[in-house]
């Protein structure tokens, strides 16, 4: 427990800072550029975002059980998980870029997905070298990751806006500051993680073993992604975009609630892991964690019934008064 509390806390600092920075970005974007720049910048996440995730297939969470158990695996099982990223990815990555009219009917939208293209290689890629400091109880380098990986692309958004600049160049950022994050997290890999042992990463066989190994992690994280991201694709789709804007701006909130349990998640899974020959301590720190959680789900959801109207105007301006309730 101690140790399942050090790195949930370590996580939850990550998530409460990226929290903090997403709100900036997210409030930066919708006073600059609108329910409609907003609006556009939330459908495309709202593709990548299941996208990434089916390139992804499961192996980050696989790679972080196995690994908390086979530490000496560590090279070899992500060897496997980038070429899946490269192959998969790659292929998903030229389809999108190619049918994205299909996806939406708005032309910068349009143009923002094939901008952001790259991103369902970079994001599965990053998960995977988390994957590893997750499975090593190294959370430090994940909190500087993300919080240093926000904070530029905050602080360069804020500039571009400032220059003239539209709602494609924050697009442009964020690929490009997530390609940054990518390369920092591969140099600490490199410098820190490596074991720099040989295996037989490119073979067929053992990349369609773990695909097949992986396939019920993805599924779950393939259903989440649609729970999550599908109401604003049809959204987008049947209404103007503005439309998606303020919906966007409403379930930023939510989102940033969910940042809380999911640092306990990640955190959760190798301690779990490691606890699998004890199913006593196992259950025990299990049923811990559901009531908490238990508590935490009932006082937001309190607080959002009685404060949603003064959230909404304090982070985003009297321009998103739709959202508010009527």
């Amino acid at each position: 427990m101690s140790r399942l509390s050090r790195a949930a806390a370590t996580l939850l600092i990550s998530n409460l800072a990226g929290a903090a920075l997403s709100f900036v970005l997210s409030a930066l974007i919708g006073r600059a550029a609108g329910a409609e720049g907003l609006g556009v910048y939330a459908a495309i996440g709202a593709w990548i975002f299941p996208l990434s995730l089916i390139v992804d297939f499961g192996l980050s969470m696989l790679l972080t059980r196995d690994l908390s158990q086979h530490p000496e695996q560590s090279d070899h099982l992500l060897r496997l998980s980038l070429i899946e990223r490269l192959v998969i990815g790659g292929a998903v990555m030229a389809a999108l870029w190619l049918f994205a009219p299909l996806l939406t009917n708005d032309p910068l939208a349009v143009a923002g997905l094939r901008i952001s293209a790259p991103m369902v290689i970079i994001l599965p890629m990053f998960s995977s070298f988390t994957s590893v400091f997750k499975a090593r109880g190294s959370m430090q380098p994940i909190l500087w990751l993300n919080v240093g990986m926000l904070a530029t692309q905050v602080a360069l958004t804020a500039w571009a806006f400032a220059s003239g600049y539209g709602v494609m160049a924050a697009i442009t950022l964020n690929v490009l500051t997530s390609a940054g994050q990518l390369a920092a997290a591969w140099l600490i890999w490199r410098r820190r993680y490596r074991q720099g042992t040989a295996g037989d990463g490119g073979k067929r066989s053992a990349l369609k073993t773990l695909l097949r190994r992986a396939a019920p992690f993805a599924l779950a994280a393939i259903f989440a992604a649609l729970q999550l991201r599908v109401n604003l694709i049809i959204l987008e789709a049947s209404a103007p975009i503005a439309e998606a804007g303020y919906y966007a701006a409403s379930s930023r909130v939510v989102e940033a609630a969910r940042l809380a349990p999911n640092a306990l998640f990640g955190a959760l899974l190798p301690s779990l892991a490691a606890l699998t020959a004890s199913h006593i301590m196992m259950n025990s720190t299990f049923r811990r964690v559901q009531f908490g959680l238990l508590l935490y789900g009932a006082g937001f959801a309190l607080v959002c019934t009685l404060f949603a109207a003064p959230i909404i105007e304090m982070i985003y301006g009297a321009d998103f008064t739709p959202t508010r309730p009527r």
